[in-house]
């Protein structure tokens, strides 16, 4: 991985961080902003405090740009997450009112739920949840284009398909070595090898 000082924001709409006491930085919708350097050391993975910065920026659905993959593959990754996030704080806070209202033995009808839920702003996160869900469904159909095209310009001796993007190393033998520390992708790739395989039987079989 290799960051640069860039935070990008995935999502239709802008987004501020509290970074500090009177320094909010703003991403806009679809766009990114220029960290100092100062800010860049804050935002880094593996430093002091960094889960806890990961948590706002997964909760806000921006991330800090990894150069070594695409745009695409790290906006879909952010958008999951992000959607996670806020589908659980939906589920939270549906599930506290509700069992609020059973503790006191109070029954509301649809209509009076939906008023609840407008006032505890459940509305507008779902209404969120359904903006995001239409990029994720967007940024799939992309990354799996630039995925396929990726394919089938790489060295099948050197490359692994299966991570994310599709690596070409600069050797068999670096292939090899990656695989022998990675059994678990190295499985994965040996499996899409198979499916592959089958794949060329079948069109050989249907062109003849």
């Amino acid at each position: 991985m290799a960051f640069a000082a860039k935070l990008m924001n995935p999502t239709p709409w802008d987004v501020q961080i509290n970074y500090e006491k009177g320094i909010v930085i703003t991403i806009p919708a679809f766009g990114q902003v220029d960290l100092t350097m100062g800010q860049f050391e804050d935002y880094r993975p593996n430093t002091p405090g960094a889960e806890a910065v990961y948590e706002i920026l997964d909760s806000e659905g921006v991330f800090l740009f990894d150069t070594d993959r695409p745009y695409e593959n790290q906006a879909l990754d952010t958008l999951k997450k992000t959607l996670k996030k806020r589908m659980d704080l939906v589920v939270a806070k549906e599930k506290h009112y509700t069992d609020l209202a059973a503790r006191q033995n109070l029954n509301f009808d649809q209509e009076a739920l939906s008023n609840v839920w407008k006032q505890l702003g459940v509305d507008v996160v779902r209404e969120k949840c359904e903006s995001i869900k239409r990029f994720i469904t967007k940024y799939e159909t992309v990354v799996q284009k630039e995925t396929s095209l990726r394919r089938n310009v790489l060295d099948p001796d050197r490359a692994v398909f299966v991570t994310n993007p599709p690596r070409e190393f600069p050797s068999k033998i670096a292939r090899e070595f990656f695989l022998s520390e990675n059994p678990s992708i190295a499985e994965k790739e040996e499996e899409f090898r198979k499916g592959m395989a089958r794949a060329e039987k079948v069109d050989v079989a249907t062109n003849d």
